[in-house]
C-alpha cells in the first residue's frame, strides 16, 4: 500500500466520496460534517444517471428545497455519488445524541463549491453500519443494524415514488 497524499483528521464510521478531482469525507467526527480535499488523482464513472435526472428535476422545480440548516454530524452512515455533482447519504447514528436509535433520513447533497443539503424525509427502517449500492433508479440497502439488532434483510429505497 501507499499512503494519498491528503492530511485529515482522525474518525471512524465516515464515508467517502470521489468526485472528479476531489475527495469528500462525510461524517465519522462530531465537529465536521463533510470535508472536501481538491486536486487529487480520483477518477470515477457517473452512476445513477436515471435517478440522477429525476432528483435534479425535483431541485430545479422546487419540490424539493435546500435545508436551513445542516443535518448532524453522522457516522456508521452510507454515502454514494449520483450523476457529476450529487452525493446521497442514508442512515447512520448523529453524534448530538437527539436519535436513540439508528437514523432513518435519506439526505441529498450537492457536491462543489457551494455544498447545499437537501432532506429527501425518513424511510420506514433506520439503519447504521449497512452497505448501499444504486441499482437503476433505486438505491439497495444491506444489513447494518437496526432498532434491536443486526439486520440480515436487502430492501429497496425508491426516492422518486
Amino acid at each position: 500500500w501507499e499512503q494519498f497524499p491528503i492530511t485529515v483528521d482522525s474518525r471512524s464510521g465516515h464515508s467517502l466520496i470521489g468526485h472528479g478531482s476531489s475527495l469528500y469525507i462525510i461524517g465519522g467526527r462530531a465537529d465536521h460534517l463533510i470535508q472536501h480535499y481538491t486536486g487529487l488523482p480520483v477518477e470515477n464513472p457517473i452512476v445513477c444517471n436515471s435517478l440522477y435526472s429525476d432528483l435534479k428535476q425535483m431541485m430545479k422545480s422546487n419540490i424539493i428545497t435546500p435545508m436551513k440548516k445542516l443535518p448532524s454530524t453522522r457516522k456508521d452512515h452510507t454515502s454514494l455519488a449520483c450523476g457529476p455533482d450529487l452525493a446521497i447519504i442514508y442512515g447512520g447514528e448523529t453524534f448530538d445524541g437527539k436519535l436513540r436509535e439508528p437514523s432513518n433520513e435519506v439526505f441529498i447533497v450537492t457536491l462543489g463549491t457551494h455544498e447545499q443539503w437537501y432532506n429527501l424525509g425518513q424511510i420506514e427502517f433506520g439503519r447504521q453500519g449497512h452497505t448501499m449500492v444504486c441499482l437503476d433508479d433505486r438505491l439497495i440497502v444491506h444489513g447494518g443494524l437496526g432498532k434491536n439488532s443486526v439486520c440480515n434483510e436487502t430492501f429497496v429505497i425508491d426516492l422518486i415514488k
